[in-house]
């Protein structure tokens, strides 16, 4: 896929931004928007892993819900794995440093100003605030710059569509072969 027809998807996608936002601490899923017909429309959940994934349902009325800690003056909200943002499990963007390409996953802090949840090595927590467009889930600017894609991966034998933030850039593109651009919604429960 061309850098150019990615970013023109991309724009499709965000064209369809409603003006709504999620209310602090309501609970909410993370959807899919986008990508293809296997995973649009579908949630993320964790699956016995600390990166999450697109399935497909039934879903259970509890299934893997999140609530949003308001940021505050600086839009940087972070956001919790339900039940309430008093849980300590956090989303969080993870991978090497510098890589262009950083997986969605669940942390926790350690109490000495780290994290755990993760296990990849070589990798870190990269940055654990975001910013909401309308319903959408973004990365905050401050951070880098991009956007949402999902790619398929191999998972103890079970393909798995896991969604990473790429950062805009010619090379990053080549980091990952099978991926399609996608967007995350907030859902109400």
């Amino acid at each position: 896929m061309k850098f150019t027809s990615i970013i023109a998807s991309f724009g499709i996608i965000v064209s369809a931004v409603s003006a709504a936002t999620p209310s602090p601490n309501s609970q909410y899923y993370l959807q899919v928007i986008g990508g293809n017909d296997l995973i649009n429309g579908r949630r993320l959940r964790l699956n016995g892993t600390t990166s999450l994934g697109v399935t497909a349902g039934p879903y259970a009325s509890s299934d893997h819900m999140v609530t949003v800690s308001p940021g505050g003056s600086s839009a940087a909200h972070q956001i919790f794995i339900a039940p309430t943002s008093s849980s300590n499990k956090q989303l969080a963007l993870v991978g090497p440093s510098g890589r262009g390409v950083d997986s969605l996953q669940v942390v926790t802090p350690d109490g000495n100003g780290g994290w755990v949840g993760f296990g990849a090595v070589g990798s870190e927590v990269l940055y654990n605030h975001f910013q909401l467009r309308g319903m959408l889930l973004r990365n905050h600017p401050d951070f880098c710059v991009g956007h949402w894609i999902a790619a398929r991966v191999d998972h103890n034998g079970h393909e798995r569509w896991v969604p990473y933030f790429i950062e805009v850039g010619n090379s990053n593109y080549n980091l990952l072969s099978n991926y399609v651009i996608i967007d995350l919604e907030f859902v109400q429960a």
